[in-house]
Order: structure tokens, then sequence, then C-alpha cells
């Protein structure tokens, strides 16, 4: 017995270090190339690690909260240190997931549950799903490791106290990530109900004050750190009943409605009167994009043919599974909710149900892996499930070892498929949504100091140039820069910089008017402005331009002719 633990363990740490090298490969390379949230997120952790003006007690808070999510602080502004964390959090992944499919497979009295854990743990380092979320910020997937060993705590637990015990890695991993405030009260309840139906008439007696305990410490994440009561935090901001274009498909479809003869459908009158109030109004687009949005996670394409919408996290080659795991996935979960307990069911169909609401309640939330990830280990363990439930079929012995073996190779291949198509496919085929050549502009400007406007219509990364520059957190202060914004006619204009210009001119004329006001000596074009803007092109001098890998351009300098 200690020997097959020994062995396990020793499995489980061979799969952890393949998953690591992985992960390590060519990750200085800075392809792809950091984005502005990376560079953006890492200055600011390097900047509140080495802080020395806290006192010591804050020091070594912010020491223990934020040195796991960045390793700038040891390797530098670069991409080793922007990227290391995310590299060594995502391959703790397999280990949250091995104990979460062995906690699963003993309580089922599964009796191959090691091998459904260790194929589990095999498939959680190498499936994309994992990889790509191990490529981002490294608080998501340290975040999916606390929630894993939540569910391994809570689903081996026999007591109270256990129980209890579970809702602290449920605790630390909500604090790492905004989108369990719609997930965690869910998990919370399975917890209260376990406990509630293991306690004696005394010990209920109890409940109120401990539960009240929980929700408060829970409530404090929710509302300090994520700001969810407050109407500006990013929460609200991104929540689907507040985006403008919510709208949008029902007032198309009304305009149309209106050009039709009235029916039975409309009772006979206009379809403005009735109808289009009735089917075309605020309350139901909402509940459409929400349903969009929600079973977008359940289709083929989000789950093994493409992926995410955002290149940043899929390679749109496959989809979070490899294709060859569908009939596997769907025999795992059929044999699993044929032969688990109530406890496991519930535990399953619950989170399964509910991790995709904080991307169903978002704007652009359809597809976007990191806002369901909390959904990826149950998958796992289902295609593991179907795996080894499938081989059991077949009774004889060498027809077992054949398909075993031939699902092996296939699964490899899908593997080397992958990896292939992330290494020399998508850099290139992602680099648009990677803001790929902000780097280049960054050096550009650091050999050329002189006074730069950068026409760009998303969030201004002007921390970027505080990454690669390295500059002082004294200039990159983003409660002073949030702040250093003013507006010409319609167009807003953030200076974060003395030398540094970024707006999205409404117009032509605006955009003279800034050049006028602000006197820059460059210009930078985005490639995609080049039509809405032909005067720059007309009127300047081209001294530079910055190709996608594909040798497209990305962006256009322009010196201004004064």
């Amino acid at each position: 017995m200690k020997n097959k633990k020994i062995l396990l363990a020793i499995s489980v740490f061979v799969i952890f270090v393949i998953g690591l090298a992985i992960r390590l490969y060519r990750l200085d390379k800075n392809i792809p190339t950091l984005y502005a949230d990376e560079a953006g997120g890492h200055y600011i952790y390097r900047q509140i690690i080495l802080d020395q003006s806290q006192p010591l007690h804050q020091r070594v808070l912010n020491f223990v909260k934020f040195a796991p999510l960045s390793y700038t602080w040891i390797a530098g502004l670069t991409p080793l240190g922007a990227r290391l964390a995310s590299a060594i959090n995502g391959s703790l992944i397999c280990i949250g997931v091995f104990f979460f499919a062995l906690s699963v497979g003993k309580v089922s009295k599964e009796k191959k549950a090691i091998s459904i854990s260790l194929i589990s743990c095999a498939l959680a380092t190498l499936l994309p799903w994992s990889f790509m979320v191990s490529r981002i910020f490294s608080h998501i997937p340290l975040m999916l490791f606390f929630i894993t060993l939540h569910l391994y705590l809570f689903i081996k637990s026999k007591s109270i106290r256990s129980d209890l015990v579970s809702l602290i890695p449920l605790f630390i991993g909500t604090y790492y990530y905004m989108s369990m405030a719609a997930i965690a009260p869910f998990a919370i309840l399975l917890v209260f109900i376990s406990i509630f139906q293991k306690s004696s008439a005394v010990q209920k007696k109890y409940l109120f004050g401990i539960s009240s305990v929980v929700l408060l410490a829970f409530a404090y994440i929710f509302i300090a750190k994520f700001g969810i009561l407050d109407p500006k935090g990013r929460g609200l901001d991104l929540a689907i009943w507040n985006d403008v274009n919510v709208t949008a498909d029902s007032n198309f479809n009304r305009g149309i409605a209106r050009n039709s003869e009235p029916t039975i459908f409309s009772f006979g009158k206009d379809t403005e009167t009735i109808g289009n109030k009735l089917v075309f109004n605020f309350p139901i687009s909402v509940v459409n994009v929400f349903t969009k949005n929600y079973l977008s996670f359940f289709t083929p394409d989000f789950l093994f043919l493409k992926g995410d919408n955002v290149m940043r996290h899929s390679t749109g080659m496959v989809g979070q599974f490899w294709p060859a795991l569908l009939p596997f996935m769907l025999y795992g979960a059929f044999r699993f909710f044929k032969t688990s307990n109530t406890k496991l069911k519930s535990l399953f169909l619950v989170w399964i149900l509910v991790s995709p609401l904080p991307a169903a309640i978002t704007k652009d939330g359809a597809t976007y892996l990191l806002r369901v990830i909390t959904l990826m280990p149950f998958l796992t363990y289902f295609c593991a499930l179907g795996i080894v439930s499938f081989t059991k079929l077949f009774k004889n012995k060498w027809l077992r070892i054949v398909f075993a073996s031939v699902t092996a190779m296939t699964l490899i291949f899908s593997a080397f498929y992958f990896y292939y198509g992330y290494f020399h496919v998508f850099p290139t085929s992602s680099a648009e949504s990677w803001e790929y050549g902000f780097k280049e502009i960054t050096e550009f400007s650091a050999v050329n100091p002189e006074k730069m406007l950068i026409i760009w219509d998303d969030r201004y990364p002007y921390l970027y140039f505080c990454f690669w520059q390295q500059l002082s957190p004294e200039l990159c202060n983003p409660q002073k820069i949030v702040n250093m914004v003013e507006m010409v006619n319609d167009t807003r204009v953030d200076l974060p910089f003395p030398n540094l210009l970024f707006s999205m001119p409404k117009n032509e004329t605006d955009l003279s008017q800034i050049v006028k006001k602000y006197k820059p000596m460059y210009i930078v074009l985005f490639h995609r402005y080049a039509e809405k803007f032909p005067q720059i092109i007309k009127d300047n001098k081209l001294i530079k331009e910055i190709e996608y890998p594909n040798r497209d351009i990305a962006f256009s300098i322009y010196k201004v002719n004064n």
C-alpha cells in the first residue's frame, strides 16, 4: 500500500513537471506579446510588492497577497517576470483536479478511481482550456486551484467541521477572481445544506450564527474588493442590463415589424401598438442576450471546435477540449449521473449549471473562457470517467489493449495538433488580439521622446510604456493619471504623460484641432483607422511601419508636418 502511494505521488509529480515544462517553453520570448492588461497588472503588482513606504505589517500582507501573482519583483519588468507566475499557478491546476477527481471516485466507490484521477490530472495539464489560462493572468489558475481544493475537501467531508474547513479554500479562491461573486453563494448554500443535514437539533440552533459569520466574510469580498454595489464598479459596468447595445437586435427587428401589415398575432392592430411592446422590449432583450451567452458554453463550437471568440483565450483551431474527447465526455456524464450518489449529483449539477452565470450576465460574455473556467474540471472528469468506462466495455483483454492504445495515440496526436497550432500558427493569427505593436511603439518613443499622439479606441494602455520603459511609480500613478483627461469638442483626450496622448477623434476636424492644440511631433495610426483619417496619410510624412508577424501593417507612425 505504501509503495502504491509513493508511485501515485511520483506519477502526479511527473505530470506536474511535464505541464510546467510546456508552460515554461519559450516563455521569455514575448510570444504572444504582452497585452495591456498583462503589462499594466504586473507593473502595478511590482510596485505594490516593492513599496517600502508602507508599514511592515502591510508590506508582509501585500507580499502574501500579490507575490504569488507576479515574479516581476524577482525577474524585473520582463515577459518572464510577468508570465512565470501564470505558468507555475497553471501547473497547479492538475494537482487540484487530481484530488478533486480522486475524492469523486472514492465517494462513488469507483473501482478505477485512481486511474480516473490520473487521467483527469493528465487532461487538466494538457487540454487547451488549462494551457490557455496558464498564459494570461496568474490569478485565474490560482483561483481554480483553490476551488478544486474546496471541492475535494467538501466531497470527502464526513463531519460539520470538515464542511466548514472546505469553505477556507473557497474563500481564498473567491478573493482571486470577481466571477466567483456569482458562483460562491451557490457553493456556500451546498455546504450549509450538508451541515444542516449532519446537525443535531441542538447544533442547528448555532447554524444562524455560523452562517452569518461566513456570509459576512464573503460579503466583505463582494462589496469591498469587487464593489458589486458600486454603480460605477467593474461588475455592474459589465452587466448586460447596463450595455447600451443589449437592445440592438430588438430595435432592428422592431423596425422591420413596423413595415408589416396587422395580423392576428399583432391583435389586428399596427405592430407598434401592442405587439412590438410585448416582444421587443428591454427585459426580453436582456433575457435573450443572457440565454444566448449562457447556452454558448455548451455548444460544440466552444467545447470542441473553435473555443473562445477572444483570440487570447483560444487558438481558434480547436475548442477547450479535443474533438476526440466528445464521445468520452458524453458517456462519462451518463455513467456519472447513473451511478453516483445524491450529494455528488447535486454538487455536479449545481456547479455545471451555475458556472456559466458570470459570463452570461456580462456583455461580450458569450464563449468567454475565463468567466466559465470553474465548469472545466467537471467536464474533464467526465472525459476521464468516459475513457475508463469505455475501456471496461471490452471484455476481451486484447481488444481492451487495442482500444486503449488507439485512444492513447488519438489523444496524443490531438495534443500535438493543438500545441503545434499554438506555437506555429497562433502567434500570427492572434497578433491583433494581443495588441501587437505596442512594444515597438514604446521602443520608438524611448528613442524619440518628443510628444506622440496615439489614435486608439480601447482602454488607453499607458502602462505599456511604464512596463517596457520601466518608468517611475510617481510618473505612472494610476490615481493621478485617471484625471489627466481633457475634451476637444466631443472628443476625449487622455494625457497620461507630458510626451504622450491617447485619443479616438470623432472626426478629422477634431483630430486637426487636437494636433493644433497639443502639437505632437508624431501621430501613431492603428491600421483599422486608415480609412477614417485619410488626411493624416496625405498631410504628414510616414517614417515607420510596425508589421504583424504575417507582414501586414499594424501601426503607421507619421511625423507631423508643421
